[in-house]
């Protein structure tokens, strides 16, 4: 995650941090991930009445693809790829550091804690 953000905003037009956080970091808040999880469980239901959550997400995607629309333009991105898709790779890679994280370094030759560590996230 930080590679791709370093790689963005070092180019020659720099996309500005400011722009590419906001669409990520929700994805990696340990509570969302949560809130998600429960409404996994209860089938949707609560997310299924929600508007402002079809909002949201919707702006989501938006951002995602001027992300990657803007990578385009600076040779950064391939042409086909799908913002959607991204979100979910996104989403998947910050759940599995979350989900795991109190097993990775039991399983792993990994001490969780370590900067190291932490800059992969």
């Amino acid at each position: 995650m930080r590679l791709l953000i370093s790689r963005l905003t070092s180019h020659k037009k720099p996309l500005k941090k400011s722009s590419i956080l906001p669409g990520i970091i929700i994805l990696l808040i340990p509570g969302f991930l949560k809130i998600v999880h429960s409404e996994n469980q209860s089938k949707g239901v609560h997310y299924a009445k929600s508007q402002r959550l079809l909002e949201i997400n919707h702006a989501h995607l938006q951002l995602m693809e001027s992300l990657l629309d803007e990578g385009r333009k600076h040779n950064i991105f391939k042409p086909d790829i799908d913002p959607l898709q991204v979100n979910i790779n996104i989403a998947a890679l910050g759940g599995y550091y979350l989900i795991n994280q109190h097993t990775l370094g039991l399983v792993y030759p990994v001490r969780r804690k370590t900067p190291s560590f932490r800059a992969g996230i």
